[in-house]
C-alpha cells in the first residue's frame, strides 16, 4: 500500500506542476500555475476560484435577523493556545457528500464560520454561527446558496464581510450589518481581467480589505486588492508590481499606515518565489507606489508562497510554504523581513501552514502535514514571532481519515479553528477546534458518521501473496492513539505507527523464517486478521492496486500493477481489463523489477497535453493515440479490473 501511495504522490507532483482548476474556465499555463499558486497557498479546495462579472455593486436582495450591536471588545491578556480540545460533531456539520470550513472570525459576541457543502464539482455556500465556539448552528442569509463556495470572512465594527465564488460565475461577497441585514454584491475584474479568485479578507479600523488575483487576456496574471469603507462599496487598487507571469495575493493585513499584502509571484524565468506588496494606505491608488519584496527562501527548487499574515504587538508575521516544508517570516516594519528557522518541516511528508493569528500573548499558527492521501492538522505557538513551538496533537480522527485546518479566530479568551475532516470514500464533516478545551468538546473519540461502532483495529496488508524476500505492508486503521504492535502467528513482526488514524509497518516473510504456507496476522483487540500465504521460490506474485480522485486532483485515473515476487516479471501483452470490455495492454518489452510497480494514468487535467510515458508509466492519451488528455480515453469506471497474461489466464484482480 505504501509503495503505490508514494509513486500516486510522485506522480501527482508531476502533474501538479501546472495543477487543476475549474475546467472550461481556464487557460494556458499562466491559469494552471495561478490556480496552483492559490491551491497550495489558501489550502482550500479548487473551488473557489472563480471568474468575475462587472464592477462591485450590491445587489437589492437583502434579509434581516436579529443581532445586538456592542462596542468593540478589549481583550484580556491570555496564555499561548497549546492545549485543544474538538468541538463534538453535531448535525450542522454534515452534508450531502463533504463539509469544508474555510473561514472563520469573530465580532459582536459571535463567532461566524463559513465554507461550502460540496458534492461532486457541484457546491453550496454554509454559513454558521456560535456564541461559545462549542455549539453551532446554521445562519439563514435569504441568499440561495446553491453554487457559491465561501473561502473567507471578516468581521467588525462596520459588519461582518463574507467572500468566494459563483461556480461558473462571479467573485463575490456577502455583506452583514450590524442590525442583520445581509446583502449581496460581486467583485469587478475590469475591461483587461479574466477570470478571478479571492482568497483573503480582513477588517479593522480603516475599513475592509480583500486579496486575490485575475488572469489577464494577454497572458500572465495579476495580484488584485480591493478595499471598502463600509463593506458595500468596493474600489480595486492596481499595480503593475503585481503583474506577472503567475502573481496572486493570498494575504493582507494593516501594519500601523502601511497595507502588507502576501502572496506568489514569478517572471518569466519559472522561479515563484513567496512576494509581499507594501504601500501606505493612504496611497492605494498609486499604482507606482506599491513596493514589492521577494522573501528569503531555504530552497530554491518548486514553488514557495505566503497564505496569510498577522501584525502583532511587535512585528509582522507571514506563514506558507517552501517546497515541501512550511515557513514563517517575520518583519519588524513589513518591509525587510527574515526567514524564521524552526520545526516546520518533517522527512517524508509535505507540511503547509494555512493561518496565523495574533493573540495577546504572541502567534498561533495552524498547518496541515500530508503523507500520501493522509493529513494530520499541526499547530505552532510563539511569544514574538520568531521562535517558534511545534506541537503534534493527538486528536480523534475518522477512521482512515484526513484532517486539515484552514483558518483561526479568537474571541479574547478562547482560540478557535475550524477545517474538515474526511473519510477515505470522500464523506466528510466540518470540523472545529478550541483552545483551551471546555464542556463540549472530545478529544478521543472518533468520528464515524453516525455510526456508533466501537474503534476497533482493522487490519490489511499488502500483498496477502508473497515469497520469502516479499516485503509486506501491514496497515492498520483504527485501534486507538500510539503505536500498534503486528504479531504473526503469535509473534512479534513489527511496529504499525503513522499520522491521522492509519498506520502502517513492514516486514519480510525471510525476516521473520516464515515457512510456506499460510500466516494470521493480528494486532491487539482486533477480532481477526488477514492471512498471508507464503509461496515458494521462484513462484509469480503480482498484484494490481487503482487509485481514482476524478474531482480532487488533476489525475483523474491510475492503476498499479506491482511485482511483489524476488525475480523481474515480463508482462509484455498483458492485458488490464475493466468489466465493460475497455482495456490496455503492455507494449512488448515492459518488465517489472522486484518491488517495483507499473502506473498506467491518465495524469493531467482534460484538455492538457498528453505528457510522454516513460520508464514504467504509461499514459492512456497516448495508448489511445490522442495528443491530449481526454475523458473519453478513461478506461476505468468504478467497477472491477483484471489482469491477464497472453494466454488470458487471470494473474491478479482488484474490485472497488
Amino acid at each position: 500500500m505504501s509503495d503505490f501511495l508514494d509513486r500516486l504522490g510522485e506522480e501527482l507532483e508531476r502533474s501538479i506542476s501546472g495543477p487543476t482548476a475549474p475546467r472550461s474556465r481556464w487557460r494556458g499555463t499562466a491559469v494552471a500555475a495561478l490556480a496552483f499558486a492559490a491551491v497550495l497557498a489558501l489550502g482550500v479546495p479548487w473551488w473557489v476560484l472563480g471568474r468575475a462579472g462587472e464592477s462591485p455593486t450590491a445587489s437589492s436582495t437583502t434579509t434581516s435577523a436579529s443581532s445586538t450591536t456592542t462596542s468593540k471588545v478589549e481583550f484580556p491578556i491570555v496564555p499561548l493556545p497549546v492545549s485543544w480540545g474538538r468541538v463534538n460533531h453535531s448535525d450542522v456539520f454534515e452534508g450531502t457528500q463533504r463539509v469544508v470550513l474555510s473561514g472563520v472570525d469573530y465580532a459582536r459576541s459571535e463567532y461566524l464560520a463559513v465554507g461550502s457543502v460540496v458534492a461532486d464539482v457541484e457546491a453550496s455556500a454554509v454559513v454558521l454561527s456560535s456564541s461559545d465556539g462549542v455549539s453551532w448552528s446554521q445562519v439563514e442569509t435569504g441568499i440561495d446558496p446553491d453554487g457559491i463556495a465561501f473561502s473567507d470572512i471578516a468581521a467588525g465594527n462596520q459588519g461582518s464581510v463574507v467572500v468566494g465564488v459563483r461556480i461558473g460565475g462571479s467573485a463575490i461577497f456577502l455583506f452583514r450589518s450590524p442590525a442583520g441585514e445581509w446583502v449581496r454584491g460581486s467583485f469587478g475584474s475590469g475591461a483587461t481581467y479574466g477570470g478571478v479568485s479571492v482568497s483573503r479578507v480582513v477588517a479593522g479600523d480603516l475599513g475592509f480589505f480583500v486579496a486575490g488575483s485575475a488572469l489577464l487576456d494577454d497572458e500572465g496574471s495579476t495580484a488584485v486588492v480591493w478595499r471598502s469603507e463600509d463593506g458595500r462599496e468596493w474600489s480595486t487598487i492596481r499595480s503593475g508590481s503585481f503583474l506577472g507571469t503567475v502573481a496572486s495575493a493570498n494575504a493582507v493585513a494593516v501594519l500601523d499606515d502601511n497595507l502588507v499584502v502576501g502572496g506568489v509571484w514569478s517572471d518569466q524565468s519559472g522561479r515563484s518565489d513567496a512576494v509581499v506588496w507594501r504601500a501606505p494606505v493612504s496611497q492605494l491608488q498609486k499604482t507606482d507606489i506599491w513596493e514589492r519584496t521577494v522573501l528569503p527562501r531555504s530552497d530554491d527548487s518548486g514553488f514557495a508562497g505566503i497564505s496569510a499574515i498577522a501584525a502583532g504587538r511587535d512585528g509582522v508575521v507571514a506563514v506558507g510554504f517552501d517546497a515541501d516544508s512550511g515557513a514563517v517570516w517575520w518583519s519588524a516594519d513589513g518591509e525587510s523581513w527574515e526567514r524564521v528557522k524552526g520545526d516546520f518541516s518533517l522527512e517524508g511528508m509535505s507540511t503547509r501552514i494555512h493561518d496565523v493569528l495574533s493573540v495577546p500573548a504572541g502567534y498561533v499558527a495552524v498547518g496541515t502535514r500530508t503523507r500520501g492521501f493522509e493529513s494530520q492538522k499541526v499547530i505552532w505557538v510563539s511569544a514574538d514571532g520568531r521562535s517558534w513551538t511545534r506541537m503534534d496533537l493527538e486528536e480523534s480522527t475518522v477512521l482512515g481519515g484526513s484532517v486539515s485546518v484552514f483558518d483561526l479566530a479568537t474571541d479574547g479568551t478562547s482560540v478557535v479553528a475550524v477545517g474538515t475532516e474526511k473519510e477515505p470514500a470522500g464523506k466528510g464533516v466540518a470540523a472545529v477546534w478550541i483552545s483551551p478545551p471546555v464542556d463540549g468538546v472530545e478529544t478521543s473519540t472518533p468520528i464515524t458518521f453516525g455510526s456508533d461502532e466501537i474503534d476497533v483495529p482493522v487490519v490489511s496488508i499488502e500483498p496477502d501473496r508473497a515469497v520469502g524476500a516479499t516485503v509486506i505492508t501491514v496497515e492498520v486503521v483504527g485501534g486507538g492513539i500510539g503505536p500498534i504492535p503486528v504479531e504473526v502467528n503469535g509473534e512479534p513482526a513489527c511496529v504499525a505507527d503513522g499520522v491521522a488514524a492509519v498506520k502502517r509497518c513492514s516486514f519480510s516473510p525471510v525476516d521473520l523464517g516464515l515457512s510456506i504456507g499460510p500466516h494470521i496476522i493480528k494486532v491487539a483487540g482486533a477480532t481477526d486478521g488477514p492471512i498471508l500465504d507464503v509461496l515458494p521460490e521462484g513462484s509469480l506474485v503480482v498484484t494490481i492496486d487503482t487509485i481514482y480522485q476524478a474531482t480532487t486532483w488533476p489525475i483523474v485515473f491510475a492503476v498499479f500493477v506491482r511485482n511483489d515476487g524476488a525475480e523481474p516479471v515480463d508482462v509484455s501483452r498483458w492485458v488490464v481489463a475493466e468489466v465493460d470490455g475497455d482495456q490496455f495492454q503492455f507494449p512488448d518489452g515492459t518488465l517489472i523489477p522486484p518491488g517495483s510497480s507499473a502506473m498506467i494514468s491518465q495524469a493531467g487535467p482534460t484538455g492538457s497535453q498528453c505528457p510522454s510515458d516513460g520508464g514504467l508509466v504509461f499514459r492512456l492519451c497516448n495508448y489511445f493515440g490522442s495528443d491530449r488528455v481526454d475523458d473519453s480515453t478513461q478506461i476505468w469506471l468504478g467497477g472491477a479490473l483484471t489482469l491477464f497474461d497472453t494466454d488470458g489466464t487471470e494473474i491478479a484482480r482488484w474490485e472497488r
